[in-house]
């Protein structure tokens, strides 16, 4: 994984001016000027990346992240993601104050009931 523009006589840009971010700016300052890869374990050590697995193993990780996701309600999933986006772009305060809406928004779904209700059941939700 690297950004080897500069290797080819042109800045990173939009995606360099995440790293920082991610990676500390050393380190994206050290990837940026010299357009060097990280390795796998690197980027995951480095925080670039959630899990490292082999091409062998890559179908069977995959598979079992989606379904963590694919077991959790679809409205609060759809809520979180659009969250996530949102918080990168405001501030703290703001960020709570939609967080705060979204969570409104989500118990109106009906689907927090049912989640609550499972897990004092002991039992799988059922979303719709």
């Amino acid at each position: 994984m690297g950004l080897p523009e500069v290797k080819v006589g042109a800045p990173s840009v939009i995606e360099a001016a995440l790293l920082p971010a991610l990676v500390g700016p050393g380190r994206a300052a050290e990837m940026l000027l010299t357009g060097d890869s990280v390795s796998a374990e690197q980027a995951f050590e480095w925080g670039l990346v959630n899990r490292v697995a082999s091409a062998e193993k890559l179908e069977e990780v995959t598979a079992e992240l989606v379904e963590k996701i694919l077991v959790c309600a679809p409205t609060a999933i759809r809520i979180q993601k659009e969250l996530m986006i949102r918080w990168r772009n405001t501030d703290l305060g703001s960020a709570v104050r939609l967080s705060i809406n979204a969570f409104a928004q989500n118990y109106a779904s009906g689907e927090g009931r049912e989640a609550a209700l499972a897990f004092l059941e002991k039992r799988r939700p059922t979303f719709s």
